[in-house]
């Protein structure tokens, strides 16, 4: 009698919990080890063999890429294992063609026998053949059946998708509401690391430079915060401890147009059935539900940032230096050109005008050059100058911002009483008209009254206009830009990198006209470059 050594294998897949209570628990994990283990009990050839087990609990049988199977042919293979026992042929794989590969090839090559204990199967009682057509008509079924519950359960995500729920993971910035798991609500603590985000992000720092910013605040990243609320989720588990912000994480957030309020699903999907790959959705198919939940950030910010995130790209690939196109010269507005030549066995980068050597007459452009590094010197000498002056600097936009956000709110609340009069208006005016069509009142008494309700709405409609005027003017007056540029400058160390890193950001152009005369037009708003330079502005 031959001596087996038999790999029990045993799968539960997720798809099984939708079949139904009772059909779930006859593919458990436990069901499938009891009924195996009473079948070898009452087999003579096999009661007292070594057995080895193995499980895949959560795996889809239309593919082979499971863990448990994997190991478990892995001793086929190495000739551990010459018998391997499921429940059903569904247990051991759902792609009939793959299934009967293993029947007919691989195992009565390796001299594995194969059983099957529901379908009745033996490998030993045909020879390593499938066991006639009854066999391979039921791992058909069994593929078909697959196919069928892959579409099921799609149709029944899609359903739940068009119904605004939440996915298993939300985005940075919201949670799940502890009353509702399938809705999303504002994470207060980091929908505030959001807006600031935008906020820096439109008021004209760069992807770094918000990165550094939060780095050295020591704000949580989403990883770590993530990992800190759910400590039983292994999610992050692989990230670092020390995890931080980064360049690819901010970039998202930014892109994210979940944080609008909009809820968008069926972005990807399943490439084909038992291939475990993904492919993109088009946009005009992907699920999309406005205003699904409390939104963020509004859509008009959020446009505005994938605006500057495209101008930004451009910009990056057309530059190959900090000053490209920003050096003029001063007499005919042409942009300089750039030369270089080696001085004293350095190369020596200048400008001038590319024009001058053409012209003729009194008005000539001169031919003088510039250094790069005179240019570079101007600007630096610049930067350490606002530096000086940063702290008053900032506490005088912060007292400005306090004192437009104050000047904001009572106007909001204004034109929300106003609001609120002017549906009473329209109430009014509407119970009027009702009385007089039942005939309560007489025609003059309601044109009388009337003309009097409409000539308040009207009174209403011209306060509410001035209070948008009002509102219009006092969102101008607000320095968003400031915060990110005093952030810039507060990073100045003098060095060559972080000069031309500055100059990219925050230098409009520089205009030459000679080399004793340059002027640094600086991509600074008026009102905060006069407090750089020492000056009062409007609004201190």
């Amino acid at each position: 009698m031959k001596d087996w050594v038999i790999g029990i294998y045993l799968r539960l897949s997720l798809g099984d919990s939708d079949l139904g209570n009772k059909k779930e628990e006859s593919n458990s994990i436990s069901h499938q080890r009891v009924l195996i283990g009473n079948y070898l009990e009452k087999q003579v050839d096999l009661t007292d063999c070594e057995r080895y087990e193995f499980f895949d609990d959560g795996y889809s049988g239309t593919n082979f890429e499971r863990p448990g199977f994997e190991k478990m042919i892995e001793k086929v293979r190495n000739r551990e294992i010459n018998c391997v026992i499921v429940k059903d042929f569904s247990r051991f794989g759902r792609d009939y063609i793959e299934l009967g590969d293993y029947m007919e090839r691989i195992f009565p090559f390796l001299g594995v026998r194969f059983i099957s204990v529901n379908d009745g199967y033996d490998s030993l009682d045909y020879k390593g053949t499938t066991g006639g057509l009854d066999v391979v008509m039921k791992n058909i079924v069994y593929t078909y059946y697959s196919k069928d519950l892959s579409v099921k359960t799609s149709t029944a995500k899609r359903m739940r998708m068009k119904r605004g729920e939440a996915p298993g993971l939300v985005p940075y910035g919201y949670q799940k509401d502890p009353d509702n798991k399938k809705k999303m609500i504002i994470d207060p603590e980091a929908a505030a690391v959001v807006r600031e985000i935008y906020e820096s992000f439109l008021g004209g720092m760069k992807l770094m430079d918000i990165i550094r910013m939060l780095n050295k605040r020591g704000v949580e990243s989403p990883a770590a915060r993530y990992r800190r609320t759910h400590p039983e989720h292994p999610r992050y588990d692989f990230f670092s401890e020390k995890s931080c912000w980064s360049q690819s994480t901010v970039r998202k957030i930014i892109g994210n147009e979940a944080y609008t309020g909009t809820y968008i699903a069926h972005k990807r999907q399943s490439a084909g059935l038992g291939t475990g790959r993904t492919v993109k959705v088009p946009e005009e198919e992907q699920i999309r539900i406005e205003n699904a939940y409390e939104a963020i950030i509004s859509r008009e910010v959020f446009d505005e940032a994938q605006k500057r995130r495209k101008k930004q790209k451009a910009v990056f690939k057309r530059l190959d230096y900090p000053l490209a196109g920003k050096v003029k010269c001063g007499h005919c507005g042409r942009r300089a050109a750039r030369h270089k030549y080696p001085k004293q066995g350095i190369e020596a980068v200048y400008y001038c005008c590319g024009y001058a050597r053409e012209q003729g007459g009194m008005d000539q452009c001169p031919m003088d050059t510039v250094p790069e590094s005179d240019i570079y010197q101007v600007i630096r000498d610049s930067l350490c100058s606002f530096q000086e002056v940063l702290e008053p600097v900032r506490k005088k936009v912060k007292d400005q911002e306090e004192t437009v956000k104050k000047e904001y709110a009572d106007v909001n609340k204004k034109s929300e009483e106003l609001h609120r009069m002017r549906e009473n208006l329209d109430s009014d005016l509407m119970n009027l008209a009702e009385r007089y069509w039942s005939g309560s009142i007489k025609k003059t008494e309601f044109q009388r009254k009337k003309e009097k309700l409409e000539s308040k709405v009207r009174k209403a409609e011209e306060e509410l206009e001035k209070l948008r005027d009002d509102m219009k003017n006092l969102r101008a007056q607000q320095n968003t830009e400031a915060p990110g540029i005093l952030y810039k400058i507060e990073s100045f160390d003098g060095e060559t990198e972080t000069t031309g890193l500055l100059i990219r950001e925050l230098v409009d152009k520089v205009v030459f006209y000679d080399k004793t005369h340059l002027e640094i037009h600086w991509k600074i708003p008026e009102e905060l470059m006069k407090l750089l330079k020492g000056g009062q502005s409007m609004f201190s």
